[in-house]
């Protein structure tokens, strides 16, 4: 039972974590530099608000197939697509984001690296939703 609840589980933080960096610039970033966001996160075809949207509906349907509440098939189905919508969205998001227009935005140096972040935790909760299709035995 534990090899089917810790994939979702995973997933569930991994998707959280990136919510949470779609909003950190916002809470970090002081009056001014938040303004130059707006120009960071319009980059791109569809930028961090769609992986925001996708993380919190990962998170949902992580913890209703882990919960059993929905059918965990189909959640694991649910969660793969969105792993592997919201991991091309951040991989196109963060490639076309110029490097230029980041250190126009603050001295945070952290900045530099969220975009990679983002990209990262999107790979994460695929990772968690390919491992929970293959906890279910699915393939």
């Amino acid at each position: 039972m534990a090899a089917v609840r810790t994939p979702p589980t995973a997933g569930i933080v991994a998707s959280l974590a990136s919510v949470v960096l779609v909003f950190a610039p916002f809470l970090a970033l002081s009056g001014g530099e938040v303004s130059g966001l707006q120009t960071y996160y319009a980059q791109g075809v569809v930028g961090p608000w769609a992986l925001a949207v996708l993380g919190l509906l990962s998170t949902v349907a992580f913890a209703a197939g882990r919960e059993e509440r929905s059918d965990p098939v189909t959640m694991a189905g649910a969660t793969l697509v969105f792993g592997i919508a919201a991991t091309m969205i951040a991989l196109v998001w963060a490639v076309s984001v110029p490097e230029q227009l980041v250190q126009q935005i603050g001295t945070a140096s952290w900045l530099a690296y969220h975009r990679w972040l983002l990209v990262v935790t999107a790979i994460g909760a695929l990772v968690s939703s390919v491992w929970y299709v293959r906890a279910l035995e699915l393939f």
